[in-house]
């Protein structure tokens, strides 16, 4: 599977734990998760690659998973 197909598969994870996810400009300072009143978000900057999103997306999923064991 390549890095996009895997990125898409990853994104899909994320949306189904409830999170919105927006792809937008900024100048590569990087992106990611936040919780804005009810609204989880991810952000991935549009100047980073897939394997870049792809990282940010996995420490993401790996970070719930250590929250959902600590619950």
């Amino acid at each position: 599977m390549n890095s996009v197909a895997l990125l898409e598969s990853k994104l899909e994870q994320v949306r189904d734990l409830g999170y919105e996810v927006h792809f937008d400009w900024f100048g590569g300072t990087g992106g990611g998760a936040c919780q804005m009143g009810n609204r989880r978000c991810l952000f991935l900057d549009l100047a980073m690659g897939a394997d870049e999103h792809l990282q940010l997306v996995n420490e993401l999923l790996c970070e719930l998973r250590v929250h959902r064991k600590a619950a």
